[in-house]
């Protein structure tokens, strides 16, 4: 009854274990919920029948995977899940809304459109945006700019390109809102980028720019090296000193040897005249008839005169060339590369190192005059152990869920050996089991061995004796069974009697003779 309850427990938590993995996948259906919507979900999802479950704070849902993408489409046909974007203009009655109103709308609309396109970035996985869009007001000088705030939930660390990323997306999609107007925070209260702080972007990508020297001038030594010593034989570190200060110059240049004309002036002047004299005096007979009368009078002498003057006036100046120079962050100030080669035990001549340093110099853009340093060595690499490299390559191509699977099918093979193992039957009285090294009592030589030994038989004692001192000395401890006797004795207790009445006949004679009267 025992063994019946123990195989019963064992199968009873096989049965369990059996089931519990059978159950499907759930993936997220949807996250960051409000109650109420969580709510509408849920009393949908629970009405079709749907098995469904709700994480702790009870702000996300999880569904069967394989029923997801189903779910999700019937859930958008109902309007049920899912941020808000531009659907709640659609829900929106055009009459009778006020301007606060139908602003308010607009505004919740772009920053549910601009959430879901924010989500869709590969290292995000929920996003939040909230926008003020200040009014001006009736006397003010200068309106108030718009600014933003965005919470992300990344899946890791996220890149400072796609932080900045986030905030031009923001900013373009806003009027008058500029990037460093916007902040943005993860899900941990760390502030990726502070609201008005324009050095953090130029710090950022000054260190964007850093990495980026480096790594593309460490690529390119291995590259140009690896050739000439040989595959996997050249190591390559750069470090590059980036300056971090944005400058703006300018500069007034005049060059005396050139002269521009700064004002001309020029002033003409013209005079004119012309004088006639009075008609002689004198009267005629021609003059007093018909056909003259009226006739102008005779012109006296006449004489004209002409005159112009100008004046020119030049000023002259010295040429000048203005000069506006603004400077970013991300000027290299100076580079530092150290080269190792593998050289073997030997290594390599002196002739040899400095062929390849004047490469390095030549790839790198060698600038003595900001203090460049380039150092090439020689040395002998330690062997890579490629047993040790290969450990664990297995695992790492096995996901979390394939290996609980794996060890639910571990559990299982265990607990129906323990089963089939308690559930063999016993052996019976009639047979006997070989263990090891040990002989079975149900060997037909051994038996009769055992029966004439019991019957006295010397020779067979000896056998037996013989046996046993040749290593088999655990073959004393079987039992064995003998005729007209219930039960089985050890063969080593028949041994002992043996050896008892060898020693002392008469005493042995005694001893059956009394138990034969009795």
């Amino acid at each position: 009854m025992i063994m019946g309850g123990v195989a019963l427990a064992l199968l009873a938590a096989l049965a369990f274990v059996a089931t519990r993995g059978s159950n499907p996948a759930m993936g997220f259906l949807y996250t960051d919920l409000d109650p109420s919507a969580a709510q509408a979900i849920a009393e949908k999802l629970k009405a079709e029948g749907v098995d469904y479950r709700l994480s702790a704070d009870g702000s996300s849902i999880l569904a069967p995977q394989e029923k997801l993408a189903e779910l999700r489409m019937s859930l958008a046909g109902e309007k049920l899940g899912g941020p808000i974007g531009y659907d709640v203009l659609d829900q929106e009655d055009s009459f009778g809304v006020s301007a606060s109103r139908a602003k308010m709308n607009e505004t919740r609309a772009v920053e549910g459109e601009l959430a879901r396109s924010i989500q869709s970035l590969q290292a995000v996985a929920a996003a939040r945006v909230h926008i003020v869009m200040p009014e001006r007001a009736m006397f003010a000088a200068e309106a108030r700019k718009a600014t933003a705030a965005v919470t992300v939930k990344t899946r890791g660390r996220l890149p400072a390109e796609t932080v900045q990323a986030i905030r031009y997306l923001v900013s373009s999609s806003v009027p008058e809102l500029s990037p460093e107007a916007v902040s943005v925070v993860d899900q941990s209260g760390a502030l990726l980028a502070r609201a008005g702080d324009s050095e953090t972007i130029a710090s950022s990508d000054a260190d964007e720019r850093q990495a980026a020297v480096e790594t593309r001038l460490r690529d390119e030594i291995e590259a140009l090296l690896s050739p000439i010593v040989g595959q996997g034989k050249v190591r390559a570190e750069v470090s590059a000193d980036i300056n971090r200060d944005a400058t703006r110059e300018e500069a007034n240049v005049y060059d005396p040897d050139a002269q521009v004309i700064a004002r001309q002036v020029t002033v003409e002047n013209g005079t004119e005249d012309q004088e006639t004299g009075a008609a002689p005096p004198g009267v005629s007979v021609g003059n007093e008839l018909p056909e003259n009368t009226g006739q102008p009078a005779q012109p006296g002498e006449s004489r004209s005169s002409r005159g112009s003057q100008s004046s020119e006036d030049t000023t002259y100046q010295n040429s000048s060339r203005r000069t506006v120079t603004v400077r970013g962050p991300g000027e290299v100030k100076r580079l530092t590369v150290a080269v190792m080669v593998d050289g073997g035990e030997k290594g390599l001549d002196d002739e040899m190192i400095q062929r390849l340093t004047r490469l390095v110099e030549n790839a790198i853009g060698y600038n003595s005059e900001r203090g460049d340093s380039v150092v090439v060595e020689s040395m002998a690499f330690a062997p890579v152990d490629d047993l040790a490299e290969g450990q664990g390559g297995i695992l790492s191509l096995l996901s979390m869920d394939r290996i609980f699977g794996l060890l639910q099918l571990v559990v299982i093979a265990v607990a129906g050996l323990i089963a089939l193992r308690m559930l063999k039957p016993k052996a019976t009285s009639g047979e006997a089991t070989q263990d090891g090294g040990m002989l079975a009592a149900n060997d037909p030589e051994m038996i009769a061995l055992a029966q004439r030994a019991a019957e006295g038989d010397e020779e067979a004692m000896q056998q037996l004796e013989a046996r046993q001192t040749a290593g088999n000395a655990a073959l004393l401890d079987q039992e064995i069974a003998l005729a007209q006797v219930d039960g089985r004795i050890k063969l080593s207790a028949l041994n002992k009697l043996g050896d008892t009445i060898a020693a002392s006949p008469p005493e042995a004679v005694a001893v059956i003779r009394q138990w034969m009267n009795a």
